[in-house]
């Protein structure tokens, strides 16, 4: 099991757009310890040019809808069964503006396990090939791991020399809710 290090955060929570971020460095974070306290223009002036930005469940109700151009893709499917995140409009919109689709279960309880994820083409070792992997853009978004795997248990994942990435959790704490580092892992095959 190799665990990389992404970023789910919130600038401004008032306003609740969430952002899923790739390619940054546990430095950039104790270097930006205010990252939610920015706006996004003010983030992705700092961001460094090889992270990836996708706004994550761009379409459930009250979501401020990010202009494409400020994004390298979206979530265009999100596995979490108690929200209506309307992936079949998200997917129809990553089309149209050619944004970049990640796939995440949003796992906050064990029944959210393996709701979304991505099967990569290759096994994955640190966040720069996890990067260049979703850069490609040539891996399947896959909007339920279960069915695509075959057999997925709490114990077991036999994904038939593929590395998987699972979708993304939160992680909030102190009293302004500060999302910081969402943990997402591959499982080497």
């Amino acid at each position: 099991l190799s665990v990389f290090l992404g970023l789910e955060l919130c600038f401004d929570c008032s306003l609740p757009t969430d952002f899923l971020v790739y390619g940054l460095d546990e430095e950039f974070l104790r270097s930006h310890k205010f990252l939610n306290q920015m706006d996004l223009d003010s983030f992705l002036n700092i961001l460094p040019d090889d992270a990836l930005i996708y706004q994550a469940h761009p379409f459930r109700n009250n979501i401020h809808i990010i202009p494409p151009n400020k994004l390298f893709g979206i979530e265009a499917h999100n596995g979490n069964p108690r929200h209506d995140s309307r992936n079949d409009i998200a997917h129809a919109w990553a089309d149209k503006f050619n944004l970049h689709k990640i796939s995440g279960s949003d796992f906050h309880q064990t029944e959210d396990v393996g709701r979304g994820g991505l099967i990569l083409n290759r096994t994955v070792k640190n966040n720069k090939e996890l990067v260049d992997a979703l850069r490609a853009d040539n891996e399947r978004l896959n909007s339920h791991l279960t069915a695509a795997l075959g057999k997925v248990s709490h114990s077991r994942r036999d994904l038939d020399g593929h590395s998987a990435v699972f979708g993304k959790g939160k992680v909030c704490s102190g009293h302004n809710m500060q999302r910081y580092i969402a943990v997402n892992a591959a499982v080497e095959g």
